[in-house]
């Protein structure tokens, strides 16, 4: 069976998606490959919403990526995630924090206690400034992996939230500490037996159109350098999600248990993407970007609309985004040189830097 045939599902879309997802997973130097998708294997369904692995012709990957596609209310696509997912969230999550902090018997100690940090950072902040329809969204995840027999996914889900928004860098951790904690001494000791572990990450984003492509069509992508050997190359997943709340349908590309989009694609021709290279001047306090970033998803039809959306919202770690748009790229070749079609956002605590296509702040840089 295939997923049901929309937007991104026809066969030709969803395997140029593939290839871009495979394109951006954890790649140590952009080589991408072009793959034939070969069949969709149809793993588990919850009322609309089903789990597929999808087969490619000649992957380099020992794992297929995972297809989920989500239908219904918010609370049902969530709840279809924690209830389809609940063992991927609780190996990816152990295994991701194992590989982190060190799988020696008294880390699992230490785990705990980054458990319990997390539960504190989630509530008193980043859980603050989420729309109601993402509350709503893990509420039905909690549940739905409680169901299926996972009483802490919620809770793993949420911690792999607080995760992705941390630095990369140790010394940027402490800044978080001392603008949320007023404190950061009885940590430094902490963080630091672990430095080795906390190794920069190298991401990066690019967009093309105009005379750069073909029929001036728009390009963007992005590459993800992580760390490699962690474990979660197992569950690389494609999370098509179709609310029926009138939110704009969209497809994100992530892993397991980190909820929801490192990178994206709306229905509507919007692009999302971040990479780090972030700033010191960074804080909890804001819209956790792996949703944000959906939100401009859902709700955005041009490059300004997603631009508003991200003002009037708050940042956290200051990572760099990137937000595009197809029908601003038509625009643009149709004539109008003043479209913009791409935005670069620069981001740190209550400020961002917005930059366009040959930005002469970069070539001067």
């Amino acid at each position: 069976s295939a997923p049901p045939s929309y937007f991104c599902c026809t066969d030709m879309n969803l395997q140029y998606l593939i290839v871009v997802f495979l394109t951006i997973s954890c790649s140590q130097s952009l080589q991408p490959q072009i793959l034939e998708v070969s069949s969709y294997v149809e793993l588990r369904s919850w009322q609309s919403s089903t789990l597929y692995q999808v087969k490619t012709e000649g992957s380099s990957y020992q794992w297929d990526p995972l297809l989920l596609y989500l239908e219904g209310s918010r609370y049902d696509m969530g709840f279809a995630y924690g209830y389809l997912l609940h063992e991927e969230i609780s190996e990816v999550y152990h295994t991701l924090l194992k590989h982190m902090i060190g799988n020696k018997w008294y880390d699992e100690v230490f785990i705990d206690l980054i458990g319990t940090v997390f539960d504190w950072q989630w509530n008193n902040y980043l859980s603050k400034e989420l729309p109601p329809q993402y509350t709503d969204e893990l509420r039905g995840v909690a549940d739905g992996s409680r169901k299926a027999g996972c009483n802490e996914c919620g809770r793993y889900v949420t911690h792999s939230i607080v995760l992705s928004n941390l630095p990369s860098d140790l010394e940027d951790v402490l800044y978080i500490l001392i603008r949320e904690y007023n404190k950061s001494s009885q940590y430094l000791h902490m963080l630091e037996k672990h430095r080795d572990r906390f190794k920069p990450i190298h991401c990066s984003m690019f967009a093309v159109w105009g005379s750069r492509t073909k029929d001036s069509n728009l390009f963007s992508a992005r590459n993800l350098d992580w760390n490699q050997d962690t474990g979660i190359t197992k569950y690389k997943l494609i999370v098509v999600m179709k609310p029926n709340d009138g939110g704009i349908p969209s497809v994100s590309f992530t892993f397991v248990c980190l909820y929801t989009t490192l990178a994206g694609m709306s229905a509507n021709g919007i692009t999302v993407h971040e990479a780090n290279l972030e700033e010191n001047e960074i804080t909890f306090g804001g819209f956790p970007f792996v949703l944000r970033l959906r939100y401009i998803m859902e709700f955005a039809s041009n490059t300004n609309e997603g631009r508003h959306l991200w003002e009037s919202t708050n940042n956290t770690v200051g990572y760099n985004h990137m937000i595009a748009s197809s029908h601003d790229a038509v625009d643009y070749a149709s004539g109008n040189t003043n479209s913009i079609v791409a935005y670069v956002m620069e981001t740190m605590y209550q400020y961002t830097a917005y930059f366009t296509d040959d930005d002469a702040r970069e070539a001067n840089a």
